[in-house]
Formats: C-alpha cells, sequence, structure tokens
C-alpha cells in the first residue's frame, strides 16, 4: 500500500510539472509562479510592513531556487526511522552543500489511504521555508484530496503561509498547476504556534537524521 500511494503521489506531482524531464527546473518555476498570486490572481502580501515582507519573500525565493538548481551536486542521505509506533517509517533524504552544511530536508510517509511528503529548506541552520503535500482518498473510489501548504520564515518567524486544496473523483491526470493558492497568513489562530510546531518537527527530524 504505501509503495502504491508514493506511485500515485510522484505520478500527481510530475503531472503537475508538465512532465517535464528537467524536474528541478520545473519545480523552481513553478514554486516561484505559484507563490506570488492568491486564489483572485493577486499579489498575497499581508497589509502590514508590505515592501519589507516582500523582500523577505524575494529572498527566500532566491534561495530556494539557488538550492534546487545546485541540488544534484549536493551529498544525499538517505534514511528509513520510525518516528512514531505503530506507524510505516518515514523515508528521509538530507542534502548537504560542502560535505556538512544542511540545505533540505525531505521527509515522507504513508499511513493508511494517504500519505504526505515534507519539504524543509535552511540557510545557515535555520529553517525558512517549508513545503507540505499531502495526499488521502476516501475508498479507491475516491474522493482523492491534495493538500498543500507553503510556510515561509523570516528569522525564526513566519512571514506567510499559502493553502492549496483540490478534491475529485477522477482517477486521472491532475494539474495542481491549475489550482490556485490561498493565502491564509491573516486566518490561522495563532501563526506563532503554527510557526513553532513546524520548527520543533524540523529540528526533531533532523536529530534523527544526525
Amino acid at each position: 500500500m504505501k509503495n502504491s500511494i508514493y506511485f500515485f503521489m510522484i505520478c500527481i506531482f510530475m503531472l503537475s510539472c508538465n512532465n517535464s524531464t528537467d524536474s528541478n527546473s520545473q519545480v523552481v518555476e513553478l514554486v516561484e509562479k505559484e507563490q506570488s498570486k492568491d486564489s483572485e490572481g493577486n499579489s498575497t502580501t499581508p497589509n502590514n510592513s508590505t515592501t519589507n515582507i516582500d523582500e523577505q519573500i524575494k529572498a527566500i525565493k532566491q534561495e530556494f531556487k539557488r538550492i534546487e538548481e545546485g541540488i544534484e551536486d549536493f551529498l544525499v542521505i538517505k534514511k528509513s526511522e520510525e518516528e512514531e509506533e505503530e506507524m510505516e517509517p518515514t523515508d528521509f533524504k538530507a542534502y548537504y552543500e560542502e560535505g556538512n552544511k544542511l540545505v533540505k530536508l525531505t521527509a515522507e510517509f504513508a499511513l493508511g489511504h494517504g500519505a504526505e511528503e515534507t519539504d524543509y529548506y535552511y540557510k545557515d541552520g535555520e529553517l525558512f521555508f517549508v513545503y507540505q503535500k499531502q495526499y488521502s482518498e476516501a475508498s479507491i473510489q475516491g474522493p482523492f484530496t491534495f493538500l498543500e501548504h507553503r510556510t515561509y520564515f523570516h528569522k525564526g518567524k513566519v512571514i506567510r503561509v499559502l493553502k492549496k486544496e483540490f478534491s475529485t473523483k477522477d482517477t486521472g491526470e491532475v494539474d495542481l498547476t491549475k489550482v490556485p493558492n490561498k493565502d491564509i497568513t491573516n486566518e490561522l489562530e495563532s501563526l506563532e504556534k503554527w510557526g513553532q510546531l513546524l520548527i520543533e518537527e524540523s529540528n526533531n527530524r533532523v536529530k534523527l537524521n544526525k
């Protein structure tokens, strides 16, 4: 079940990148495009400190792009660890620049009729971007639900959160690039708690990979 779910997720995300053979370049292009628009095609920057946040988001995009474009040159360490009892092991890929500087950590696991993949990005040991992808199915016949969150950090604090959600009963091709992002930064009950949970999760998973 785990392998079949992973395979299905991989197929979907490959299709969402227009079946390109240059997947890293497509990821960079896709995220850059989607991170700047909300569900109505407008800028997703919150009203407060607009200029500062725009500059911070721009720097995050540049560092994200640098990492993805150089990903094939980094040292990759793969592990499979049990994070919780009675759960499938989590598969990790840790990417190190210059041999020992962690720049990206990917965690994947399957549970029941679903699977999750989370990418954590780091600069100078600090988390700056988290990309969460979740897939679930109510049954073999569907409906199938895809849920994504993109969280941006600046100096340990969340400055933006984007959400994308799509459900379908169709088992055919799903192009997630056509599904709009929604800026939920100001809708979260506690932005600080959201960020703290992601940082704690990141720290715990980094420890598992040492």
